[in-house]
C-alpha cells in the first residue's frame, strides 16, 4: 500500500539523518529492555526509561536533527519528545524511604508443613531468576500496598525454580507447576481451587484473588 509513498520520500539529506539518529536512540532503549532480566528488580525497568530520557534528551537539545528545515524540525521534535516523555512515564516509581516491605521465606518442605497445620492460609510462589514476569509480579503486585496487606495474612514462601535439577523437578511434579511464574494458595494443606495465577497479574485482578484464597 505505501511503496509509492515510500518511493517518493527523500533518501538522503536532513531527513533520512534524523531518521538514523531517532532510530539509533530506539536501538540503544532496546539494548536496555532486553537486559533487564539479566539486572536486580527494579534496576533493568530503570536503565530502560533512563536510556529513553537520555536519548530523547540527546534527540532535543545536543542532535537537533533537521532543524534546519521547518517541516523536518517539528516531526523530529514531536518524536523526539514522545521518546522522553515516554521515558518519563514509564520510569519505575521509588519506594518512600523508610516504607516496609513485605517479606518471603524461601521454600522450606518443614516450614510449609508447619504452616499448613496451623490453618494459617500459606502461598507459594514459584519463579526463576530469568523470568520477566517474576520479576513484574514482584516489583508491580506484590509490591502494592494493598497487595502486601492482604498478603501479611499469609504465610509467604518464594520456590526457587531456575535450576533444572532433581530437586527442582521433584517440585514440579508435587505441586503440578508447568511454567513460571506460578502462584499457588493453600488452606488447610489442600489448594484452594480456582485460585492458582499462572503468569503476570496486576494488582486489582490480584487483590480479588487473594480474597478468594483467604476465604473472604
Amino acid at each position: 500500500m505505501f511503496t509509492g509513498a515510500i518511493d517518493r520520500l527523500p533518501n538522503s539529506g536532513a531527513w533520512m539523518l534524523g531518521v538514523r539518529q531517532l532510530f539509533g536512540v530506539l536501538l540503544v532503549a532496546l539494548a536496555a529492555y532486553f537486559s533487564r532480566p539479566l539486572l536486580p528488580p527494579g534496576t533493568g525497568d530503570a536503565l530502560f526509561a533512563g536510556a529513553l530520557v537520555a536519548g530523547g534528551l540527546y534527540l532535543l537539545v545536543v542532535a537537533r536533527p533537521g532543524h534546519e528545515q521547518p517541516w523536518i524540525d517539528r516531526f523530529m521534535r514531536l518524536a523526539s519528545a514522545a521518546v522522553l516523555v515516554a521515558g518519563i512515564v514509564i520510569f519505575p516509581a521509588r519506594t518512600p524511604h523508610g516504607a516496609a516491605e513485605i517479606s518471603w521465606q524461601p521454600y522450606d518442605e518443614a516450614a510449609v508443613e508447619r504452616a499448613m497445620a496451623t490453618g494459617q492460609p500459606v502461598v507459594l510462589d514459584f519463579f526463576a531468576t530469568w523470568c520477566v514476569p517474576c520479576k513484574e509480579l514482584d516489583a508491580k503486585t506484590f509490591s502494592d500496598p494493598a497487595v502486601e496487606a492482604r498478603l501479611s495474612r499469609f504465610a509467604r514462601f518464594k520456590v526457587d525454580l531456575t535450576a533444572a535439577d532433581p530437586a527442582t523437578d521433584r517440585l514440579r511434579r508435587r505441586y503440578d507447576v508447568a511454567g513460571v511464574p506460578t502462584v499457588a494458595f493453600f488452606r488447610g494443606a489442600h489448594e484452594v481451587q480456582g485460585t492458582r495465577l499462572t503468569g503476570f497479574e496486576p494488582p486489582a485482578a490480584f487483590l480479588a484473588r487473594l480474597r478468594l484464597a483467604a476465604g473472604e
